[in-house]
Order: structure tokens, then sequence, then C-alpha cells
């Protein structure tokens, strides 16, 4: 009988909320974000794909290329506490989210055109710093503005997203070193960028807004509370 309860009330909440939010907005705004973070992983394929020209290219030795290798899992870490932070201001999620893609953009384009290795090591931590804000955003995004019978196949293909775009850069490198240069990876990657920034600048902020979400849904949970104890009195 509980179960039952629970199922009716879990509908009745979506039905209040998904009137207030329209559907096909929230599967467009997870395309978006999908396809951001496929982009935004492509480089973790680039860089061990096109090892040998680039090493050759920046004159690095294993040690050096390493670092490089590595020191974006720094960024990502320190991103993920100011990530945390940030998306806890409901005015600062849309900005956030397009400012840290069109970021990732530049400093993904600015890695190809360095030849100083410092330079490229600070740029890769960057662009790690940059990448994760996506990453955390995905899963507490899905919890908010799925339906509950969606939530485990798309936070199943967000999930994908990370090695999906590590495969495309694979592949993509294989093809570009063949006919430019492991940079024009890179040049790729940046451009994908651009149109998920400007998809997220576009959408209207409620449909981003996790927290101003969240309290529309908790005052649907005491309407449909209040509603279902005056129909069992």
């Amino acid at each position: 009988m509980d179960e039952a309860a629970d199922w009716l009330k879990t509908k009745l909440v979506e039905r209040e909320f998904f009137a207030k939010y329209n559907s096909n907005i929230i599967f467009l705004v997870f395309i978006v974000v999908f396809l951001s973070n496929i982009w935004c992983n492509v480089d973790h394929g680039t860089l061990p794909g096109g090892a040998g020209q680039i090493k050759q290219s920046l004159g690095l030795n294993d040690f050096k290329f390493g670092i490089l290798g590595s020191v974006v899992y720094g960024g990502m870490t320190l991103g993920s506490a100011v990530a945390s932070a940030t998306f806890q201001k409901a005015f600062l999620i849309k900005p956030t989210l397009y400012i840290v893609v069109i970021m990732n953009s530049g400093c993904l384009f600015l890695f190809t055109i360095s030849s100083n290795f410092y330079v490229c090591a600070f740029l890769r931590f960057m662009i790690g710093f940059w990448q994760v804000f996506v990453a955390i955003f995905m899963p507490v995004w899905v919890d908010m503005f799925a339906h509950e019978s969606q939530k485990s196949a798309w936070l199943t293909f967000l999930i994908l997203a990370s090695p999906l775009g590590i495969v495309l850069g694979y592949s993509l490198t294989s093809v570009m070193t063949q006919v430019r240069n492991w940079r024009w990876s890179f040049y790729v990657q940046a451009l994908g960028l651009l149109p998920c920034a400007l998809a997220l600048i576009l959408l209207p902020r409620r449909f981003v807004d996790v927290e101003s979400a969240s309290k529309v849904k908790s005052r649907c949970v005491q309407r449909v509370e209040r509603k279902l104890a005056k129909t069992i009195k």
C-alpha cells in the first residue's frame, strides 16, 4: 500500500512540475549537456593518440609529456572544489556553464600555439579546471529535471559521454596526424565546444537553474501532500 501511495505521489508531483517546465526544452538541455561533455573529453584521447608527434613538435621527453597528461587532473581537483561552491548560487549556474565551455575552448586553442613546456603545462591544468564543471553539473541536473522513469537512462548516457569523447579524440587524432598534424585535433575540439556554449547562452535560465527548480519541486510536493491529505480525510 505504501509503495502504491509513493508511486501516486511521485506521479502527481511530476505532473505539477512538468506543467511548469516544458519536457521538450528539458530534453534539448540534456542533448546540449551530453554533447558538451563529449567535446570536453576529446583531448584525453588526443594527447596519448598523438604522443609521438606532440613530443617531437614540442621537444618533450617522456617525463615532461607525462606531466602534460597528468597535470589536467590537478586542475580537475581544484575545479571540483570551486564548482561545488559556485553551483550553490542560482544566479551563477547558467553563466558559469557557458563561460567554462568558452574558457575550455580558448585554453585548447592556446595550447596549440605555445611551444613553452611550462605554458603548456599551465594550460593543461586550466583545461582540467574548466572541464570538471560540466561533469559535476550533469548528475545534479538530471536528478532534478528528468522524469523518474528516465533518470537511469539519462545518467547512463551522460556517464558514457566521457569515454565517447576519449574515443573520438583517439579517432580524430589518428586521422589528423596523417592528413595534417596533432594540433588540428585540438582545433576541431575547440570549435566543437563553441556551438555548445552558444546553445547554453540561448537556453532559458530556468531550465538550467537547479536551485530554483528545486524550490519549485518542493512547492509541488507540498501541494500534492495537502491534496492527498484532504482526499484521505
